[in-house]
């Protein structure tokens, strides 16, 4: 089970142990979507594959505001 150690401040991601990055409910796409790429990029798991699963997340986890549970990218990086 991954734990989240490190949180990246406003709305957007955390990075947990497991190296699997979280999008949380955020307010806008764009800071979400930049701030995924951000840090798959720092992280080098960037990928095509990444990329897309983070716009999509980033879109879901704004127009659900409902969803405050983080959204994991585990599949991304399988």
């Amino acid at each position: 089970m991954c734990v989240s150690r490190a949180r990246v401040p406003r709305c957007g991601l955390l990075n947990d142990a497991c190296g699997c990055v979280q999008v949380l409910h955020c307010q806008e796409v764009g800071t979400a979507r930049s701030r995924a790429v951000k840090v798959l990029r720092l992280e080098g798991q960037w990928s095509e594959a990444a990329r897309n699963e983070a716009q999509a997340l980033a879109t879901i986890s704004v127009h659900n505001p409902d969803l405050h549970q983080h959204v994991r990218f585990h599949e991304a990086f399988q």
